[in-house]
């Protein structure tokens, strides 16, 4: 989800656009991302604490200049109103959220503990073998409608475009290279 920021950065307000993730705690160790200052999301991220994020270093690096960006504050405009103040209490390692070609985005994540009312669709890392889990679901409630893509396979199916091309690179190279034998 694409969202307006307004980062304060040394008394100076910085608007610009950031990707926004609704996350659970432990979704950074589940994803072997890294958290290269302040901390993760924990039991302290409550519906009445203060609100807080964690950024990536994109967004450290266009909102604050590359500074370490935990303490600082930020705001999140959506049509033509404003959150309140979210203060940020970690830097996370940048990481490819949809596709392994794109550029690091300036991302924030936000703790679904304090959403009032989570809304999003739920997503699972899960580690048991999937045969399993799937016959155990079906055995609680076979009206779930399970649809699972393990994630080896999603990198498989987004790096087919490259394989093609450079399968394809290579027989027209090899045809070109037979092709100048012969001459």
């Amino acid at each position: 989800m694409n969202r307006q920021v307004l980062v304060d950065r040394a008394g100076q307000v910085i608007e610009g656009k950031s990707e926004l993730n609704e996350i659970s705690p432990k979704y950074f160790a589940t994803w072997h991302t890294p958290i290269l200052a302040g901390r993760d999301f924990d039991d302290r991220d409550t519906l009445t604490s203060p609100k807080v994020t964690i950024v990536n270093e994109s967004f450290a690096r266009k909102y604050l200049a590359g500074a370490n960006p935990v303490g600082a504050t930020l705001r999140v405009k959506s049509e033509s109103k404003e959150t309140g103040l979210f203060q940020i209490v970690g830097l996370a390692k940048g990481a490819k959220l949809y596709d392994l070609r794109e550029e690091y985005l300036p991302t924030m994540f936000m703790p679904v503990t304090q959403k009032e009312h989570p809304h999003s669709i739920p997503s699972f890392a899960l580690r048991p073998h999937l045969r399993i889990l799937k016959s155990i679901v079906r055995q609680i409630n076979c009206g779930i409608d399970m649809d699972f893509t393990p994630f080896d396979r999603m990198v498989e199916v987004s790096l087919q475009r490259d394989r093609l091309m450079a399968h394809l690179f290579r027989i027209l190279w090899t045809a070109g290279c037979a092709r100048g034998v012969k001459k």
